[in-house]
C-alpha cells in the first residue's frame, strides 16, 4: 500500500476465479479427491479435482507461484507486465501505480495482453483519478476521538471513501 501511494496514477485489478482457471497436473489430482454420497443410501463417488481449489492453505501459494512462472516465461515479451506480476500483485489482486499517465496506459495495457495468453482475465479495473488522506480530531476533558480516512475518486467521478484508522478514548 505504501508505493502503492508514491506515484500520481493508479489502478486497482482483480483476476476474475483465478484457482478455476489453474489446472492440477493429472499426476498430482489424486492429491485432490473429494468423497461424495447424493444421499445416506447412495453409494460414495470419488471425484479428482483438476483445478486449484478455492480455500484451501495451497490455494494463495499455487496462484501466485502460477503467476510468477508466467511472468518468467513471458518476461522478454512484456517487460512492464512482468514487473507488475513479480511486484504488484496480492495473489490475484494487482494494485500498481505509475508517474505519467503514457506509462500508465502502457502498464494496463501490457499486463492485460499478458494474461489474455492464458485463460485468466482481469477485471473490476478501477483507476484512480485523484486519492485524498483525510484526517480529524476532536478532544474535550471527557474523551478523545480520531480517524483518518481516504477519499478516492474515478475519472467518471465515482468516489469512495473508507476509514483508514481511528482511535477514540474516554478520560480517567
Amino acid at each position: 500500500m505504501m508505493r502503492f501511494r508514491k506515484h500520481p496514477f493508479a489502478y486497482i485489478a482483480d483476476i476474475q476465479k483465478m484457482y478455476g482457471m489453474i489446472n492440477i497436473h493429472p499426476s498430482h489430482r489424486i492429491l485432490q479427491r473429494i468423497e461424495w454420497k447424493d444421499s445416506e443410501l447412495s453409494p460414495v463417488k470419488t471425484f479428482e479435482l483438476s483445478t486449484v481449489t478455492y480455500s484451501t492453505v495451497s490455494a494463495p501459494f499455487l496462484a501466485t507461484q502460477t503467476l510468477l512462472q508466467f511472468a518468467d516465461d513471458e518476461g522478454n515479451n512484456f517487460l512492464f507486465a512482468t514487473s507488475i506480476v513479480k511486484e504488484d500483485f496480492y495473489v490475484d489482486d494487482v494494485l500498481s501505480d505509475a508517474k505519467i499517465l503514457p506509462e500508465w496506459i502502457e502498464m494496463q495495457q501490457q499486463l492485460t495482453s499478458m494474461l489474455n495468453r492464458t485463460s485468466m482475465k482481469l477485471h473490476k479495473w478501477r483507476d484512480v483519478e485523484v486519492i485524498k488522506l483525510h484526517s480529524f480530531y476532536n478532544a474535550s476533558e471527557a474523551s478523545f476521538g480520531a480517524v483518518v480516512y481516504r477519499k478516492s475518486q474515478t475519472p467518471a467521478r465515482d468516489v469512495a471513501i473508507n476509514i483508514v484508522a481511528s482511535k477514540s478514548r474516554r478520560a480517567h
